[in-house]
């Protein structure tokens, strides 16, 4: 199903616009999450490595 051309900036721009901005505020916490999420990863393929060595 394809949109008429048009509906997408008018109806879409805004709710991007609303979730580029959530995005913004969220962005801090969104960093800290990925880093730790990064080092329990890191930490599970060392025990998996000290489990296999």
């Amino acid at each position: 199903m394809s949109l008429p051309d048009g509906y997408e900036t008018r109806f879409y721009a805004k709710v991007r616009q609303r979730h580029e901005r959530e995005r913004a505020e969220q962005g801090k916490s969104a960093e800290a999450r990925a880093t730790r999420c990064g080092s329990i990863t890191a930490r599970a393929d060392e025990i998996e490595q000290e489990q296999a060595g």
